[in-house]
């Protein structure tokens, strides 16, 4: 798990160990999970650390070193099994510690913490409403009580350390892989899994834009949260030559957003993209047959100028004259502008060259890995600084200023552009975790959605019938908007109430945004999002009604952009963990598949999951440490017959007592 400055999580300080120093070594020190806990009891004079990313991302030995000396420890655990287990793990450590004093282990229960994942946050709370008016030495003394009543003397077990289970040496080597420690397995394996995705809001979109989503669903059967996203980016498209959003500051807002949609390849994404830009392909064939012919007109129209003005200067003989007649011919005719809607792939300049012959492009591709490792977004010469600097700008609505070797290029406040790439995982990861565009701020103005996969789920079935006429009101609407005015842009404004659920969404997040906020990890995106939830709310409102002049309610774009608050954060956190997925993979197939009572390396390497077949140093030095860390199996490694063949280095598969159903 990547920490700090390219530290592991393990080797990240504990919060607020500066304050170490400060500390009297003969008081209670609270070793607790996390920030927040941490913040609450130093908010009342007690001496606090706590873990810098919770469980289960247990400190190393060496970070725990810092402990040493004090003569009384308490560790106290959120209410939840990796709670306990992290505190454990810390214990194992500390025990055998040099200079190690008392060592306890708090009881939330114990406490009268009820609530899974409650700690010292909600305890303080409770027990100053039991305490009406109590100040902090009162508080102290019930957390010391507390302490004194409910921490039980962590009593060491026979067995080996969680922390050395990372032996990065081959599990074929003499006497290697005998030295990997056991995990504790007295509790039940935890969960691997990310958290589970938010079901997509369907119920925000307007019901063409809704219909339309379920449509290319039963159409595909791709993942419904990707063919949502697609239409909601094409009505962006088409909505934002129309309107403008002004914001509760006074200031407008465009109407453009720019999304990212990541699935793995066979996931049908270019077939959904297929479906949902078919108004968009349509629109762009009807301007090149109208090119073509306005091409045609305009050579014409220029031939014939072009001999007037030759007409003009051979036959008069006065510059005057000259003067009058080229005067009353009147400038060269212009040629009506390149027909199209969309860039697909290309370099920064033949998307600012599209915007300066129209006001709004859309770059939409569902290859759009290509434009991400493509010449626009190279690093060499600073170029995905400057592309990733144009595209913000664009998206803010400002005007962009060039000087270039060939001139330069004037692109006034009325360009709009929106985006909407479908990219491979591996691709999403690579964008999401750079550190160059998330400081640029062009990472906070985009909207990822990575749905759960529906391969393996999609057996044949024929489309039911409304679901292609549902796809075909939607691209009837989207025609419509396309061929409307946008001469003079309208400028949305915000209802009473939606300006009230505005600055309640603002405040709401703002709250947030704190190193110990719930959205701290995610603080540049969130800092938009009362302002995604503006746009999004003007592009349904123009998607229902193209001559709408205001936006009601803000309450179906609230649930949308509280979706991709949620939808970021689940992303961050598998960033991470980059291999917990691959590890939730194998633990599921040994819940589901695996019988035996142990299992090794071979074996896995033999009959588990497919795309592992191969990759015995992926499953060796990423994989098998987690499923040990997480309670999956457990070690020290044994000798074991499993299936008549003996395996030298075999590992405990620790199965969920409760049921048949596994912690995924």
């Amino acid at each position: 798990m990547p920490g700090l400055d390219g530290l592991p999580a393990s080797e990240l300080p504990l919060y607020l160990s500066e304050k170490l120093s400060d500390y009297s070594p003969d008081k209670p020190l609270f070793l607790v999970e996390g920030e927040p806990a941490a913040d609450a009891l130093l908010s009342i004079g007690a001496q606090v650390v706590g873990t810098a990313l919770g469980a289960p991302a247990a400190p190393s030995p060496a970070v725990l070193a810092t402990l040493t000396g004090f003569k009384d420890l308490v560790l106290w655990p959120d209410l939840d099994a990796p709670g306990r287990k992290q505190m454990r793990r810390c214990a194992e450590i500390l025990v055998n510690a040099p200079s190690a004093g008392k060592l306890r282990i708090l009881d939330p229960e114990g406490i009268g913490l009820t609530e899974p994942g409650a700690d010292a946050v909600e305890w303080l709370e409770a027990y100053r409403a039991s305490l009406d008016g109590a100040g902090e030495p009162e508080i102290r003394e019930g957390l010391s009580r507390a302490a004194a009543q409910h921490g039980t003397p962590y009593e060491p077990e026979d067995r080996y350390s969680c922390e050395t289970c990372y032996s990065n040496e081959d599990p074929d080597s003499s006497g290697a892989i005998d030295d990997l420690p056991s995990c504790d397995s007295s509790e039940e394996p935890m969960s691997l899994s990310p958290d589970q995705e938010t079901p997509y809001p369907l119920a925000a979109l307007p019901p063409e834009l809704r219909q339309a989503a379920e449509g290319i669903h039963e159409l595909t059967r791709a993942p419904l949260a990707l063919c949502a996203q697609s239409v909601l980016a094409v009505a962006c498209l088409a909505a934002q030559r129309l309107a403008d959003v002004e914001l509760p500051t006074g200031q407008a807002s465009s109407l453009s957003l720019f999304f990212v949609s990541v699935a793995q390849s066979g996931e049908r994404k270019s077939t959904v993209d297929r479906w949902a830009m078919a108004p968009l392909e349509e629109e762009e064939r009807r301007q090149e047959t109208a090119y073509r012919e306005s091409r045609a007109q305009f050579d014409a129209e220029l031939e014939a100028w072009k001999l007037a003005r030759s007409a003009a200067k051979r036959e008069e003989q006065d510059s005057g004259a000259v003067r009058e007649r080229l005067l009353k011919l009147g400038p060269e005719p212009k040629a009506p502008p390149q027909p199209g809607l969309l860039v697909t792939m290309g370099t920064l300049e033949g998307i600012l060259s599209m915007l300066e012959d129209r006001d709004s492009v859309g770059l939409f591709s569902d290859e759009g890995g290509g434009f991400l490792a493509g010449y626009a977004m190279a690093k060499e010469n600073d170029r995905r600084t400057r592309t990733a600097a144009v595209f913000s700008s664009l998206w803010d609505g400002k005007a962009i200023r060039e000087e270039r070797r060939g001139g330069k290029l004037r692109l006034g406040h009325s360009k709009r552009a929106s985006m909407h790439l479908l990219v491979q995982p591996v691709v999403a990861e690579k964008l999401l975790g750079d550190e160059g565009l998330e400081g640029q701020g062009l990472l906070s103005r985009v909207l990822v959605v990575e749905p759960e996969s529906t391969m393996g789920t999609r057996q044949w079935r024929e489309p039911a019938p409304w679901a292609r006429e549902a796809v075909d009101r939607y691209s009837e609407r989207v025609r419509e908007l396309l061929e409307g005015d946008s001469s003079e842009r309208q400028k949305l404004q915000l209802s009473d109430e939606a300006r009230r659920q505005w600055i309640a969404l603002h405040d709401e997040i703002e709250t947030q945004l704190g190193p110990s906020g719930d959205l701290d990890s995610v603080r540049s995106f969130a800092a938009k999002a009362a302002e995604h939830a503006c746009r999004i709310a003007g592009v349904l409102a123009v998607f229902e009604d193209p001559s709408a002049t205001e936006i009601a309610s803000l309450g179906p774009a609230v649930d949308l952009i509280r979706f991709y608050l949620s939808e970021r954060l689940r992303l961050v956190g598998k960033l991470a963990e980059p291999y917990a997925e691959d590890a939730a993979l194998v633990a599921k197939w040994i819940h589901e598949k695996w019988e035996e009572k142990y299992i090794s390396i071979s074996d896995l390497l033999q009959r588990g999951p497919g795309r592992f077949r191969r990759k015995r140093k992926l499953l060796k030095e990423k994989i098998l440490p987690l499923l040990l860390e997480y309670g999956h199996l457990k070690g020290p490694p044994t000798r074991a017959t499993i299936r008549e063949v003996t395996r030298r280095e075999a590992y405990g598969v620790v199965r969920k007592a409760s049921s048949n159903s596994h912690p995924l």
